[in-house]
């Protein structure tokens, strides 16, 4: 396994966000047994190849979104540590840094504590609708960028799909659901999303979807699934009675910690066989 160096998405300010001047930066949040690592204040989108070693590699790739309510990144257990988990079974990972909402200094846990309630759960995904168009372009510009390097990478571009986790799952429905069909991934894991608007087309791609029923996106999946069986295209769900939100490679030792298995059994079993 190698990780490369990241590929800046766009020459120059991404479009949208030519006024942004605020700092990035790290922060760690402490949950049960572990302590989880979050990027906020993202302005230069990047994609970083996660690649196998060439004597596993299986010619497929995976975008992998990182969620956070778009105004962080959870990097680490829904990024980098998926990354791996996936390279070092022959699958390439490119893990997306898409831009996200500004938190100002001193503000670090304000929306996380917000989102903890109805409320502020509400008032959070509705910011999301807003601004979803800012991660999506940032979506679009790296599968492009993955697909325009396959020879580099050692990739079949009808191989390369999208994981996204949380607001990340958002993102990679959206791609699948696009109107241009050379954006859409050849397949998408939507893991723990929340409830989307907007048609399925009937030609959309392969839906893997995974979710907790202690979850309180947990019906955001159950809609995703339904909308896709609803225009006659493959999906498969997995639901777990625990494991909360956000889960994402943090072991629990719940059922919800072999997502990922089953999420690539089915990608090299039903989708790319």
């Amino acid at each position: 396994m190698m990780i490369a160096e990241p590929v800046q998405l766009w020459e120059g300010l991404a479009p949208g966000s030519d006024g942004w001047t605020w700092e990035e930066r790290r922060l760690k949040v402490p949950v049960p047994a572990a302590e989880c690592e979050f990027l906020l204040n993202v302005v230069h989108p990047t994609l970083t190849p996660v690649l196998p070693d060439p004597a596993v590699a299986t010619g497929a790739g995976v975008v992998v979104c990182p969620g956070g309510g778009y105004f962080m990144l959870a990097i680490a257990h829904e990024g980098f540590d998926v990354a791996r988990w996936l390279a070092d079974r022959g699958v390439a990972a490119f893990v997306l840094k898409y831009r996200v909402m500004e938190t100002p200094e001193g503000q670090d846990m304000t929306a996380l504590t917000q989102a903890a309630d109805p409320a502020g759960l509400a008032t959070l995904l509705r910011r999301m609708d807003e601004f979803a168009g800012i991660p999506l372009a940032d979506g679009i510009a790296a599968l492009r960028c993955v697909r325009d390097r396959t020879a580099q990478w050692g990739l079949q571009s009808d191989r390369v799909g999208a994981l996204g986790f949380s607001a990340g799952a958002r993102l990679v429905l959206d791609l699948a659901a696009h109107d241009d069909r050379d954006v859409r991934p050849a397949f998408v894991g939507a893991i723990y999303g929340p409830s989307r608007t907007g048609s399925v087309p009937d030609d959309a791609p392969p839906l893997f979807t995974a979710a907790a029923a202690d979850d309180p996106l947990f019906e955001g999946s159950i809609e995703a699934h339904a909308a896709w069986r609803k225009v006659g295209r493959p999906a498969e769900a997995h639901l777990y009675n625990r494991g909360g939100h956000g889960f994402g490679l943090l072991e629990q030792g719940l059922p919800s910690d072999r997502w990922i298995e089953q999420f690539h059994a089915w990608m090299m079993s039903d989708v790319l066989s």
